[in-house]
Formats: structure tokens, sequence, C-alpha cells
């Protein structure tokens, strides 16, 4: 139901949208689902699909859904969750890697005062050139960056570097998670602090990911 075509990419997904975030292993209530396409398949692609194509539909938005609605084959249409620019992004950016992550007890609409949005591009995106572009330098596929939690502009959430990546050998971040006690709820008594709770998540799922690079 999110990619209805054979030549559709679905680029980005997060499952784990309720806006509790809940870190605990009960069932999720809600099971709303946030995902992106690949560029390519949007409005003005290079290979459009029709459920993708309408005006306003690019690599760079992020849409919403309930099995309910069928997602993409809502008859209503698509329903989107943030639009490119909202997450400061501009034509020609791909959004690969997603976590969303909604407070404000509005699901289906991103609200950059309360909700937070971690996502990464594709490493040919335009935004990755553009000098001021999250305040950041040596920008790349493999970064993160954050938008959201009253930042309405992106900053860099970590660095390829920080990752143990190496965008020159070719590395590129293509699925993301992270868990952030600060951003879900007071679970300090529970789980490690949020800087060591990040890289070790992170390390758990990069670490298959440059084995099979490396094979």
């Amino acid at each position: 139901g999110l990619a209805e075509s054979v030549s559709t990419n679905l680029d980005a997904l997060d499952m784990r949208s309720s806006p509790s975030q809940s870190l605990g292993i009960a069932s999720l209530p809600d099971p709303l689902i946030y995902w992106s396409v690949a560029d390519k398949n949007g409005f003005w692609g290079t290979d459009p699909q029709p459920e993708y194509a309408g005006l306003g539909y690019t690599g760079r938005d992020i849409f919403v859904g309930l099995p309910l609605d069928g997602y993409s084959n809502h008859p209503g249409g698509i329903s989107k969750y943030a639009d490119g620019g909202d997450l400061g992004l501009t034509a020609g950016d791909d959004i690969d890697a997603l976590v969303v992550i909604d407070l404000d007890g509005n699901p289906r609409d991103f609200d950059p005062v309360v909700d937070a949005i971690i996502y990464s591009l594709t490493g040919n995106s335009a935004s990755l050139e553009l000098v001021d572009f999250a305040g950041a330098v040596d920008k790349s596929g493999a970064d993160i960056f954050q938008v959201g939690l009253g930042m309405l502009i992106p900053s860099r959430f970590a660095s390829a570097e920080e990752l143990g990546l190496n965008p020159m050998a070719g590395d590129d971040l293509d699925a993301l998670d992270v868990a952030i006690p600060s951003l879900v709820g007071d679970y300090s008594t529970a789980v490690p602090e949020p800087a060591t709770l990040i890289m070790l998540l992170l390390g758990l799922f990069l670490s298959p990911m440059r084995r099979r690079k490396a094979g």
C-alpha cells in the first residue's frame, strides 16, 4: 500500500509511530506509518509513479497513513505529514532514512515547534552541496540531520565521522532508528544516557551494514 507500482522506490520508513514513542515492549496503540519515496518517483521525477507524481509530491516529503486509509491507496489521495520545506530541504533533495517523533498530539501534521524529525539524505541530494545547509561542513549521505523541537532550520544530529563512516569510501546511511529518553519521557532510570544509547543503537545497526559492504 506504500509503493503500489513496481517502479516505486520506498526510500525511508518509520513504523514506531505513536505520540508517546514508547520504548516499552507493549504493542503500539496507533499503527500510523511514516514514509518517503525516491525523488525520481515524484512530481517532475525521471520515473514518476501515479500515486506520487501529483503536484507537490517529491522525495523530500514525508507521507503518513493508517491501514484503514489504504496508505497510498486512499481514494482521497496521499496524506503528507511534512513538506520538504518544513525540513529545510530544497528541490533535488531525497530523504532515505527517517525517524519521526510526534509529540503534539496531532500525528498527522508536523509541528516544528513541538515535534522532531531526524533524517538522512541520499548522497546526491542538492542541499549537501549548499554551504549554509545545517550549519555544517563536509556534509554527506552518511550524516544525520534534525529539525523541530523549536528549531525551524535543520542542524546536523550526527556526522559520518561520529558514526564511524567514510563517505569517501562510498558509505551512505540508508536506514535509521534512534531512541532518545529526553524526547519520549522520563526513562532515565531504565535506559543509559542519550548519547550512549544512540551510539549503541547505531552501532548495532551499522555493523552488519558495514560487513555487507565489505563483503
